[in-house]
């Protein structure tokens, strides 16, 4: 089974509509810059809009931050894209140092 690259590619959209923020960005645009189907970008950009890291007005290539990027946390990204049944995979790691 091929590893997700969800998280990896969502945060690789965030950056990019960071650097990018006055150009005009497309899903081909950013499939290309990714590697991977326009197709898989719009998916992404939804989850990312749903969980209001983003703005993407209907009918334009114009998609822009929704929220200062020093708020958003890594944690934040991986819950909106990343789908899990049953516990989170994050949830059943232990601790490396366990208290005295």
């Amino acid at each position: 089974m091929r590893a997700s690259t969800r998280f990896s590619d969502a945060i690789h959209i965030l950056c990019f509509l960071k650097v990018y923020e006055e150009a005009r960005i497309t899903s081909d645009l950013l499939s290309w810059s990714i590697g991977i189907s326009p197709v898989m970008v719009r998916r992404l950009m939804g989850n990312l809009r749903q969980a209001g890291f983003v703005q993407t007005p209907q009918g334009t290539a114009q998609p822009r931050l929704a929220r200062d990027l020093q708020k958003i946390t890594l944690y934040d990204v991986y819950l909106a894209v990343e789908e899990s049944d049953g516990p989170h995979p994050l949830s059943t790691l232990t601790p490396i140092l366990t208290p005295v």
